[in-house]
């Protein structure tokens, strides 16, 4: 026991409100008390709890981390699966295995795609996503093709398309594709309005992001701090949803 502990002892006191409490003497003869509650085994449990901890012999019990691979060549997105996974028992572990993404009409279908290419090559439970800018003034443009067009024009190319036009406005999207040890798939969509800006600013981030600023703020994603980017990002509220998922169920 701690050498400036006398002695630590439960009570119960009687009266209108019976209630369990521990109290604490110390050497120089200080008292304290410490309540514990109405249920007289759970205060048991507690004392002995506590005076294994005062002793240095009470064992916390840690939990079990689970690795989730992320299927991705970008070590942004693996900060920003970081910092929504901190309060989870879920650690990101990169894999930057290449997949070919098929040119279709919607990131749902990219998503799948990738899953049932991967799932002989990677091992569950892996995640996957895609995500792209959508400007309505180019009718959707670069969408789906968003890596392509980043890949071959870059930012640069996709402002000279917005020269002279004034409707700005946009929507990030992003889907999350989940592969569990079961062979089971599922998908956690985000998306995230606001507009185009008409020259980069920032450093953060990666992709677009130098140029979107979203609804309701001034900066642009690659302006704002990764926690700040995460709580209003179309990937972050994808992965919120893939959070909840995770933590409901044992994987």
């Amino acid at each position: 026991m701690n050498t400036s502990i006398e002695s630590f002892d439960l009570h119960h006191h009687d009266g209108e409100f019976p209630i369990y409490y521990n109290e604490i003497i110390t050497k120089d003869n200080s008292s304290y008390q410490i309540t514990t509650g109405v249920d007289e085994s759970q205060s048991v449990k507690n004392n002995e709890d506590i005076k294994k901890a005062i002793a240095g012999e009470l064992e916390f019990s840690k939990p079990e981390i689970t690795e989730l691979t992320v299927v991705t060549t970008n070590k942004g997105k693996i900060g920003e699966f970081g910092q929504s996974l901190e309060k989870t028992n879920f650690f990101p572990v990169q894999n930057s295995i290449d997949y070919p993404e098929i040119q279709t009409s919607t990131l749902e279908e990219v998503v799948d795609f990738g899953l049932d290419w991967l799932k002989d090559k990677v091992e569950p439970p892996f995640v996957i996503d895609d995500a792209g800018a959508f400007i309505e003034s180019l009718e959707n443009f670069p969408g789906v093709y968003s890596r392509y067009v980043y890949d071959t024009i870059g930012i640069e190319g996709v402002l000279k398309q917005m020269n002279n036009i004034e409707d700005r406005k946009a929507t990030f999207r992003c889907v999350l594709g989940l592969m569990l040890k079961d062979g089971s798939k599922h998908k956690f969509a985000g998306e995230c309005t606001g507009h185009i800006i008409d020259e980069m600013r920032g450093s953060g981030g990666f992709g677009y992001d130098p140029i979107f600023v979203p609804e309701g703020h001034e900066k642009t994603f690659a302006e704002l701090s990764l926690e700040e980017k995460n709580s209003i990002s179309h990937r972050g509220r994808a992965m919120e949803k893939l959070v909840n998922f995770l933590s409901n169920m044992e994987i």
